[in-house]
């Protein structure tokens, strides 16, 4: 125990986290595993050149950080920010909710927000992403009480305007398009 309260004021997360698995104190998952007993990336994150290693970044600075930084860490972000996921409002109202749906460079493919509202322009999504995603597209709509505005990323904004209108999903007013 005193090992343990030593590292913990003064190690990373990622040397308690060792220190733990060695000692047997927690179980640590196969995948936490992997990043812990690799080197961290050292190289600058590349977007095109590392998309589908972006957790290994992610990981390495949260490894990194010590236990001082994630109270006030965790703090901000509960007390602090009005921004939250779309499975972490589920149950709550707000009186202005704005949803952001950006599926251009999402490396999952349980969900296709632009898929399922926009299927001719963009594409027809599979069974289980278009109903995967209604089902979280309705929890992020219902949250408002007042005020919804959804953000669409699309490859296509003027063909998703057109098809969004014409399977009246929304009126033409109601759509803006940015570029």
């Amino acid at each position: 125990m005193k090992n343990l309260v030593d590292l913990w004021g003064s190690r990373s997360l990622g040397d308690i986290l060792k220190y733990c698995r060695a000692e047997g104190l927690c179980k640590i998952s196969d995948h936490l595993s992997e990043h812990l007993d690799r080197p961290p990336r050292e190289e600058e994150y590349d977007q095109e050149l590392h998309s589908g290693d972006k957790s290994d970044w992610l990981t390495d600075s949260f490894l990194s950080m010590t236990t001082k930084e994630i109270q006030p860490f965790v703090d901000f972000i509960n007390d602090n920010t009005p921004l939250s996921t779309q499975h972490g409002v589920k149950g709550e109202e707000y009186k202005n909710v704005v949803v952001v749906f950006d599926d251009t460079d999402a490396a999952w493919h349980m969900y296709n927000f632009v898929k399922m509202l926009t299927p001719n322009t963009s594409g027809i999504p599979t069974d289980g992403q278009k109903q995967r995603s209604r089902k979280l597209a309705y929890v992020c709509f219902s949250r408002a009480e007042e005020n919804l505005r959804i953000l669409l990323f699309t490859p296509d904004p003027e063909g998703a305007k057109r098809e969004l209108i014409e399977n009246h999903l929304f009126d033409e007013e109601q759509i803006e398009v940015c570029n």
